[in-house]
């Protein structure tokens, strides 16, 4: 099991959250781990969570936001300090969103051990385009910028020379010629709705 920490920012901002939202609204704020330090109580409690259930299930830690690789090594402290114990059905995870987190991969798996990729935040900041104004085609449509598709190949060629796990956090069904691309770059792992793996499975059988 795989739990994605709070990723508040931008146009995610809860109820609960409304007191930091000066400094949290803006998609360059205190997004993601970033908000910790303001919001420290929301995230110690999912963390002794994530702290209870771990000596019955595995779990995978992933921390969204992420721009340098001792941000992990940092967020791993902060962990030990609020809960500390055995934590050996813990593993970390980082998602991939920034274009520093792509660029230091290699840096970055010394610190997680798998990451997932973003590929909606990873255009809007390779790109200083707001999401919303990122032209279809190139985000949430057939395909995406080249700038991108460089950045997430960077990714899974460094998750292949050092035998980690890499995904992407992209329902790619209506994606189906950008899902050819992907596979290219060494992309394989999707989010795919249960109704569409038969269209998925025949596409990559295709390709194959």
């Amino acid at each position: 099991m795989n739990l994605r920490l709070f990723d508040i920012g931008g146009d995610k901002i809860p109820n609960w959250a409304q007191k930091a939202k000066s400094e949290i609204r803006s998609p360059l704020g205190l997004r993601g781990i970033r908000s910790c330090d303001i919001l420290k109580t929301a995230f110690e409690n999912q963390l002794n969570a994530v702290a209870q259930i771990s000596p019955k299930v595995k779990v995978g830690i992933v921390l969204p936001m992420i721009s340098y690789p001792e941000e992990v090594a940092n967020f791993k402290r902060f962990f030990n300090k609020i809960s500390p114990g055995d934590h050996s059905n813990i593993i970390w995870g980082s998602m991939v969103e920034t274009p520093s987190s792509a660029l230091l991969i290699k840096e970055l798996y010394k610190y997680a051990d798998f990451v997932r990729i973003g590929p909606g935040d990873l255009s809007q900041f390779t790109l200083a385009t707001l999401r919303e104004h990122i032209y279809p085609d190139n985000l949430s449509g057939d395909t995406l910028n080249p700038a991108v598709i460089k950045l997430i190949k960077m990714v899974m060629t460094e998750a292949k020379k050092q035998h980690k796990d890499a995904n992407m956090c992209l329902d790619v069904e209506p994606r189906l010629p950008l899902l050819k691309k992907l596979l290219a770059v060494g992309v394989r792992c999707f989010n795919v709705s249960p109704e569409s793996i038969p269209v998925v499975k025949n596409l990559i059988n295709s390709i194959k």
